[in-house]
């Protein structure tokens, strides 16, 4: 656990400078748009000057954006997963309060694989797409939700199969989900209307 913990601080140390080295470009870059903008509103050509506007926020949004909700280690794995997919729009909704009394490697377990396999999804069928995540931990209560759009999937009964040729090293990652979630005694629900893939896991 320890381990896990200090590789997962690494990689949010690794985004934080990552973000800093951003900060660092827009800043430099900001000078020379400055004054092409106050050119664009001399010239009254406020349309242009309106886009160069968008542009550049929509540019400090995407490089800047780090998620800091004060636990280390969920902070790495969203970060991570934000800066290895910047096709897909993530849209967080998280409230981490307490500590809750899962183990750090479960929930590891649990973000790691649940959000891969939703940016998986969305890259095999989609150029660009929302991801959306509700986290929130309290003293009480664990949910974790992720919805995201689909074309294909792959069922058996009641259970979600792996579109990877490789299906003898894939495909355990939902298995492993489920484990944990029945070691707390929790609940794990997935819905697939209208093309959209919702898992949504509640432990009290």
């Amino acid at each position: 656990m320890i381990l896990a913990t200090n590789e997962m601080r690494l990689l949010n140390y690794k985004e934080i400078e990552a973000n800093q080295y951003e900060v660092r470009k827009i800043r430099h870059d900001l000078k020379n748009k400055i004054i092409v903008l106050k050119y664009l509103l001399n010239e009254k050509n406020y349309d242009k000057a309106d886009e160069l506007i968008q542009s550049y926020c929509e540019e400090i949004m995407t490089k800047t954006r780090i998620v800091d909700t004060g636990n280390t280690i969920i902070d790495a794995i969203f970060n991570t997963k934000i800066t290895a997919n910047k096709n897909i729009n993530f849209i967080l909704n998280l409230k981490i309060k307490e500590n809750f009394k899962i183990q750090a490697n479960d929930i590891i377990t649990l973000l790691g694989n649940l959000i891969d396999n939703a940016c998986e999804s969305i890259n095999r069928d989609y150029d660009s797409c929302d991801l959306k995540v509700k986290l929130i931990i309290t003293e009480e209560m664990f949910l974790l939700k992720i919805s995201n759009p689909y074309k294909t999937i792959k069922t058996e009964g009641d259970r979600i199969l792996t579109l990877k040729k490789d299906t003898y090293n894939h495909g355990i990652g939902l298995k492993s989900v489920n484990r944990i979630v029945s070691n707390y005694g929790g609940t794990v629900d997935i819905n697939t209307d209208n093309y959209i893939f919702t898992i949504k896991i509640i432990i009290y």
